[in-house]
């Protein structure tokens, strides 16, 4: 399992999304943090890995767990 953690509230020049609306945009809690655990590899998502992120996550601190599982897929991803 990888895991990153990254500090919020750090102003972010030239964001935008697709290329839109760029500026500067700025956390409003400033010791909120995001963290990613990777779960999913070459060969797919194993049960075991997720399970032990979201143990992991509960173990360091988090208070929000949100999970977003994707591989290569071949089909229609805007449904």
């Amino acid at each position: 399992m990888g895991r990153i953690r990254h500090q919020l509230g750090n102003p972010v020049s030239m964001a935008n999304m697709f290329g839109l609306r760029k500026g500067t945009i700025k956390g409003r809690a400033s010791s909120a943090q995001i963290v990613v655990y990777k779960v999913c590899w070459s060969d797919g998502c194993d049960d075991a890995d997720i399970l032990v992120a979201i143990e992991v996550a509960i173990i360091d601190g988090v208070d929000i767990i949100s999970v977003s599982i994707g591989g290569n897929t071949t089909e229609n991803i805007y449904f």
